[in-house]
């Protein structure tokens, strides 16, 4: 009776010993699944990151002007002094604006105290009375906006070469 006892227990003990082993083993398994899973999901969501040197910032006067608009423009109220359609430009989305003071493709990112900023790619000249102005192109669509703009004293940045980083884990 008592080898039988033994028996039995020592049946249950390796049987105990075989369900935690097999229990470990799918755990470490999952959980290696789940640290792939979690590093490609982090390599397929890692935003990368943009680093933009600044040439120069300076305080200058903005302004704002409605592209197409013949009155605050020359004779092709659409052609920008650099031959791109701006009035197409501004109408998909893309911020451009009129400046002396740098060449044509310069990035520029002007700033507001209130925290209101709009980088914008020079592609346009002002008269050449206003050397250090910068000029925001609008929509003709905006015109009251553009108005409303008026002329404000605002930090213009000069912008440089833009770096993009990918995170890397």
């Amino acid at each position: 009776m008592k080898k039988a006892k033994q028996r039995k227990n020592l049946i249950i003990l390796f049987l105990l010993v075989a369900f935690v082993s097999f229990l470990i083993t799918i755990f470490f398994f999952i959980n290696q699944s789940a640290i792939s899973q979690v590093k490609e999901m982090r390599q397929k969501t890692a935003t990368p990151i943009t680093v933009i040197a600044v040439r120069s910032r300076t305080i200058r006067l903005v302004s704002a002007y409605n592209v197409g608009d013949r009155n605050q423009t020359d004779s092709t109220p659409c052609i920008s002094a650099n031959g791109e359609n701006i009035c197409l430009a501004v109408k998909l989305g893309y911020n451009r604006c009129a400046s002396n003071f740098v060449p044509f493709g310069t990035d520029l990112l002007i700033q507001a105290p209130t925290g209101w900023h709009i980088e914008c790619k020079v592609v346009d000249r002002l008269n050449k009375k206003y050397s250090d102005r910068v000029d925001i192109a609008m929509p003709l669509s905006e015109l009251q906006r553009a108005r409303n703009f008026g002329v404000q004293r605002l930090v213009v940045s000069v912008l440089g070469k833009k770096t993009i980083i990918k995170p890397t884990y």
